[in-house]
């Protein structure tokens, strides 16, 4: 999956894409699942590769891969 991220300059759109890879990354390559109405239930997603890169002016991409989806432990 691919996530687009956009902002003035290429570099800035880099370090933004960083900064939300560095938040997963530090959370265990983990994001929860939410419910419909938002609220967070005890289901993870658990990430396998998170690479961000500069595909165009003002625009980086963070490429996100997984193998499990909600682990129970």
């Amino acid at each position: 999956m691919s996530v687009k991220i956009f902002h003035k300059t290429s570099s800035e759109a880099l370090i933004q894409a960083e900064k939300i890879a560095n938040s997963i990354r530090q959370n265990k390559r983990t994001i929860p699942v939410l419910n419909q109405d938002g609220t967070i239930t005890e289901d993870k997603i658990i990430f396998s590769k998170i690479d961000c890169s500069i595909i165009a002016d003002n625009l980086a991409v963070m490429k996100i891969q997984w193998a499990k989806e909600y682990p129970y432990s």
